[in-house]
């Protein structure tokens, strides 16, 4: 078992270091194809029966009829991780915006698909396009866009009137940018970097009071804007943006040139429906978000607050994130594994005491649903509620992944090893994100929890003090992680400190036991009250 999943996943980790897809998906499918029929044949033979049963007399036939069998079932794992991943990567390539209609404008029709973050002068967010229309009239030079809507929604009314069909079709999702002030977007359009650079140095940043309404998630817009293809540096040891954007399925990306006001009223009937369960939930963060951060105006930390509670760290200061990479701690306000590990914790907890309460109410209840099965599914249950509230993110989905292989074995009674389980959660990550395996995180954290799950185990001498033991638990988890991260670290290019291992033997333990708690309860309290108990954000801040 523990070979086929290292197989599969390996075959997935081939087509993303292969740099021609196409020749990956022939080989790939063949391979499948050709070990498909063996295993079929080997089946209708009797050879798979021997080769599980392992009744065979004669010893030479049966070690080579495993050693035949075993090489076809490595072959087809291989063959089927390389061919998924390259028919994914094919399907989405294939989708993107092609390269002919790099810097063009177009008109969109859509909706906005998640949440609003703050780009530096402006307002970032996913904008799913059901329709877009190349509007060739408008020159790359033009800087009044904005102005030249009318013209636009008069051309496109013209057009729907004559029913002419658009002469380019796209859709999908995309990654848009839009500038509040002409000055901003004149400097976007001008292709001054240098001028938008220092405009975004000298002024304030915004607050998430100041998003327009329109941007809320599941908003129908119709908007002008100029695409192009989703492309990044590609330098070592840098972040690595055409990934990025690739693992999150944007198929372009561009700016708005069009005022948004407009737009909303011409399409102000379907403004607020929502257009599906996670457009909702990015609904809910949304308002949420709002309620956030107009209830901790007054706070010293309402951006740290909104950070650990909902996975926007957009509205971090300059300061704020530079005080995090000076002392090692920029994991602590992502929203991660880490967190989401802390957060199933506390349901746990929660559930357990539930059940206690209840058991001793009615103690037959207890027969009809074991204390274990019952807390199992409850953490569950807690830490996918937690994952959506925070986005969805790729760091959170490994970590419910991993969780939910874990917890799967032991309500199926099924004892799995730290390298079964390992791979196995490594494998649905890579089916579910083939290209997973780009980021920095993917092999930072499988490092992590297979460092603490080897080291971990072992028993502690019964002669130690209590003191002692409570300690090393403390203190050894630290030292695991500060030593098994220290190489793929310097490896992938991240500076080494030490430091940070010592900032962070002390934040680790304040973020599970006071911080976080406090943000939950804070983001609880906000869900179920109208007016939220200022306790709770005075505790939190």
């Amino acid at each position: 078992m523990r070979v086929l999943l290292a197989s599969y996943s390996l075959g997935v980790l081939l087509v993303t270091a292969s740099p021609q897809i196409s020749r990956v998906m022939q080989a790939a499918s063949i391979g499948l194809i050709l070990s498909s029929v063996l295993l079929l044949w080997f089946w209708r033979s009797g050879l798979l029966t021997n080769f599980s049963t392992n009744h065979s007399t004669n010893h030479s036939t049966n070690y080579s009829t495993n050693l035949y069998t075993r090489f076809t079932l490595l072959v087809c794992a291989v063959s089927a991780g390389s061919l998924w991943h390259s028919v994914s990567a094919t399907w989405q390539l294939e989708s993107q915006l092609p390269v002919r209609a790099d810097g063009k404008v177009f008109q969109l029709h859509g909706y906005v698909s998640g949440l609003v973050r703050q780009s530096g002068p402006g307002w970032q967010f996913e904008f799913e396009i059901l329709s877009a229309e190349r509007l060739e009239n408008v020159g790359k030079d033009q800087s009044a866009d904005r102005q030249a809507e009318p013209f636009i929604l008069a051309r496109l009314e013209s057009s729907s009137e004559s029913g002419s069909a658009p002469d380019f079709h796209f859709s999908g999702k995309t990654l848009l940018t839009y500038y509040p002030e002409d000055s901003f977007y004149e400097a976007v359009n001008n292709d001054s970097s240098s001028g938008l650079r220092n405009r975004q140095e000298r002024d304030e940043p915004r607050t998430a009071l100041e998003i327009p309404g329109q941007l809320r998630p599941g908003t129908l817009l119709d908007l002008s804007a100029r695409l192009s293809s989703p492309r990044g540096v590609a330098n070592p040891s840098v972040y690595d943006r055409e990934a990025a954007l690739f693992r999150d399925g944007i198929l372009a990306t561009g700016s708005v040139k069009s005022s948004l006001e407009q737009c909303h009223e011409r399409c102000a009937s379907a403004a607020y429906a929502a257009r599906g369960f996670m457009v909702w939930v990015q609904q809910q963060r949304f308002d949420l978000r709002q309620r956030l951060i107009a209830n901790t105006l007054d706070l010293e930390h309402s951006e740290l607050i909104v950070a650990l509670g909902l996975g926007d760290g957009s509205l971090l200061r300059r300061e704020q994130w530079d005080l995090l990479r000076a002392t090692g701690t920029v994991y602590l306000l992502v929203v991660s594994g880490l967190h989401t590990g802390l957060a199933s914790l506390l349901f746990y907890g929660l559930a357990y005491a539930i059940w206690c309460a209840a058991v001793t109410l009615q103690p037959r209840w207890g027969y009809k649903l074991s204390r274990q099965r019952f807390c199992d599914l409850c953490l569950l249950l807690g830490a996918g509620c937690f994952a959506l509230s925070t986005g969805w993110g790729l760091p959170v989905q490994r970590a419910l992944i991993m969780l939910f292989v874990a917890v799967a074995g032991r309500l199926l009674k099924r004892r799995l090893g730290a390298t079964t389980s390992l791979l196995a959660a490594a494998s649905v990550v890579l089916s579910v994100t083939p290209l997973a395996a780009t980021a920095q995180g993917f092999w930072l954290s499988f490092a992590a929890v297979a460092a603490l799950l080897y080291t971990l185990n072992s028993e502690s001498h019964g002669d130690e003090s209590a003191l002692k033991r409570l300690m090393g638990r403390f203190a050894k988890p630290q030292l695991v992680i500060a030593v098994a991260l220290a190489l793929p670290l310097w490896v992938l290019g991240n500076p080494l400190s030490l430091a940070a291992t010592i900032i962070n033997f002390l934040a680790i333990p304040f973020l599970s036991l006071a911080l976080l708690p406090a943000v939950l309860l804070t983001i609880v309290d906000h869900l179920l009250r109208d007016v939220p108990y200022i306790g709770l954000l005075l505790l939190a801040d």
